[in-house]
């Protein structure tokens, strides 16, 4: 009786990590879907102090960042970190399904009180985000950089600019006062990527379109397209 009861709870285990394993995953891609659409609405003239320079114009940028609830927190020193995904467009104008990645950063300086950022990083070339293909998995961002606030935001969010090829848009829901951030990266979350798509595959597997579509997925693909493949 006792190996019966304990194969049955094996088996309900098992289902139930393989069932549930992607809850946290799916509600990624669907909040970052989201944030595209505002973003979008954003960019059309529904708030006319956001404006975007002119070399990243929505149908040139290559890549794309989406970290839902970048959450920023400390006085003096300051931690920050969130999960989101990385799309790339290739030469066809078609995107990659989702990478996922955690953001980290440090901040130093005189600062206070809580953030919490939606956040949109746009990339203007190949180049800026190579690191994500590299051995470390990672780009590095670090250094002062010219900062674009995004729809909602009473004071300017803290991801920063990596030299002239990436630019970060970021949605506040509370108060943050003051800002210097000196070092921060963006790394592949695999296991994140094992739970979303079942299975390990390489990263340039899941972006050259290797794992099969999900309705997540999919949604996320046509928002991208939507968003990005138009002037």
């Amino acid at each position: 009786m006792y190996k019966f009861f304990a194969s049955l709870f094996s088996c309900f285990f098992i289902f139930s990590t393989t069932t549930f394993a992607d809850i946290l995953q799916n509600q990624i891609v669907t909040t970052s879907i989201g944030i595209l659409k505002v973003f979008d609405q954003d960019y059309n003239g529904t708030n006319k102090e956001f404006k975007l320079p002119k070399r990243f114009s929505k149908d040139k940028i290559k890549a794309v960042a989406i970290i839902p609830d970048l959450a920023k927190g400390g006085f003096l020193v300051s931690a920050q970190k969130g999960d989101g995904i990385f799309c790339i467009k290739d030469e066809n104008g078609d995107w990659s399904d989702p990478l996922f990645i955690e953001f980290k950063g440090i901040g130093l300086g005189i600062q206070g009180g809580y953030l919490s950022n939606d956040a949109v990083l746009l990339f203007e070339n190949t180049r800026s985000y190579s690191g994500i293909f590299s051995q470390s998995k990672t780009i590095d961002i670090g250094g002062d950089a010219s900062i674009i606030g995004g729809a909602s935001s009473h004071h300017m969010t803290d991801i920063p600019e990596l030299g002239a090829n990436i630019l970060a848009i970021g949605r506040s829901d509370g108060i943050f006062l003051g800002m210097s951030l000196n070092n921060s990266l963006i790394k592949v979350h695999d296991q994140n990527n094992i739970d979303y798509y079942g299975r390990l595959f390489l990263d340039q597997d899941i972006i050259n379109g290797s794992p099969k579509d999900s309705k997540y997925t999919k949604q996320l693909k046509l928002t991208l397209r939507q968003v990005f493949n138009k002037k």
